[in-house]
């Protein structure tokens, strides 16, 4: 009776092992296998790459000053609907220095790349100077 019992012990412990086996075998995962957290997904990885852009977007979009000239360099994933600039300046008018400010605007500027340049007259205009002030980006979520 107990060789009965220990027999019964003995196939039932190697049908749980080959179980095992056979689940390796063929792939099968068991359900503590399973990592508890999920994986991050492509997309939850894209909207953090976006909101760390969003966040630092002055060191992504730049006004470059080019002998006389200016444009904006986008150096984003993402096409720039509209980026608006102030610029200022000081210029001798009557022999008095006055100061001066122009609003500019530029749009759509693919990603990667620089706008058209604006040229200005580095000769009359001294001290040239701008801010951007707004930019628009709708797959930034910037309006």
């Amino acid at each position: 009776m107990k060789i009965g019992r220990f027999l019964f012990m003995i196939c039932i412990v190697c049908s749980l092992t080959s179980c095992d086996e056979i689940a390796k075998k063929f792939g099968y995962v068991s359900a503590d296998a399973i990592p508890e957290t999920p994986t991050e997904t492509d997309a939850q990885k894209a909207q953090k790459e976006k909101a760390k852009i969003k966040e630092n977007i002055a060191n992504y979009v730049k006004i470059i000053w080019q002998n006389g000239s200016y444009c904006i360099e986008n150096n984003t994933d993402y096409t720039l609907e509209k980026v608006s600039v102030m610029t200022a300046w000081t210029q001798y008018v009557d022999y008095e220095k006055r100061g001066f400010q122009e609003p500019r605007q530029f749009t759509y500027i693919p990603a990667h790349s620089k706008s058209t340049s604006i040229e200005y007259d580095n000769i009359r205009m001294h001290d040239m100077k701008g801010q951007i002030y707004e930019i628009k980006c709708s797959a930034l979520g910037l309006y």
